[in-house]
């Protein structure tokens, strides 16, 4: 029996649910926004793992006023100035690689310092506030790591059902992808994601997560070196430089 090195079955993203969707095939992809791929976006982030913030300030907390029977210190029938848990951000510009104008609405981006890599639904940006997305920390080992994808012939109700609980059976699955694909992006906790960048000819890529499509793992990236954040910085770069998202014109 024929041994597979899948990526959901090393990280564990997908642990819920078997990785495939409809909407992602050999040539099936959403519809892109082509006013926003490939264009610049200044996005609010915050870094999930709040020790690697390098904008901590020095400014105060936010003082705000509570009704005080939402305060258990004391009784005095009136409210109280509490002090609030500053919530620590920072804007800085992207570069938007995915934005579907159809199901499964996901938008993807990579900050222009190669540092961040968001991924979210393009729901957020239908409320009247600003979005602030997170950033986990990465899974360095497996950025820059060749991979390749295999998509369901057809998902049918059977399928439906064991993509929550056991594999589906490869024969199920097309031919291996002939594409060339590589792991940009690949989360330590949530929202966690792994983002896939997969070469479209010699210029064009395009943008899957890991819990669209089921990706066998090849060859780990050739890197030498123990500075992880240089490490993503280079390699992301390698991925995506010299070659434009699927949806730019």
């Amino acid at each position: 029996m024929e041994k597979y090195n899948f990526l959901h079955e090393r990280i564990k993203h997908t642990n819920q649910e078997f990785p495939v969707c409809d909407y992602i095939g050999q040539v099936k992809y959403p519809e892109q926004d082509s006013e926003k791929v490939g264009r610049i976006m200044n996005l609010t982030i915050r870094l999930k793992n709040i020790k690697n913030q390098s904008y901590l300030t020095d400014e105060e907390s936010a003082i705000t006023t509570r009704p005080e029977d939402d305060n258990e210190v004391f009784d005095t029938g009136e409210s109280q100035e509490v002090e609030e848990t500053k919530i620590y951000t920072t804007e800085k510009p992207f570069l938007v690689i995915r934005f579907d104008t159809e199901l499964p609405n996901k938008f993807v981006a990579i900050s222009l310092d190669f540092e961040d890599v968001v991924v979210s639904t393009t729901d957020a940006f239908d409320k009247e506030e600003a979005p602030v997305f997170e950033v986990p920390d990465q899974n360095v080992l497996y950025i820059g790591y060749k991979v390749k994808a295999k998509y369901l012939k057809k998902l049918d109700i059977e399928d439906s059902l064991k993509r929550y609980v056991e594999a589906i059976e490869m024969g199920n699955f097309e031919a291996d992808d002939y594409n060339e694909s590589y792991i940009l992006s690949c989360d330590l906790s949530e929202p966690a994601y792994s983002v896939i960048v997969q070469y479209l000819g010699a210029t064009q890529y395009r943008v899957i997560t890991d819990d669209e499509c089921l990706f066998e793992l090849i060859e780990p990236a050739d890197w030498e070196g123990d500075d992880d954040v240089w490490r993503i910085h280079e390699l992301r770069r390698r991925i995506i430089e010299g070659r434009i998202p699927y949806g730019f014109k």
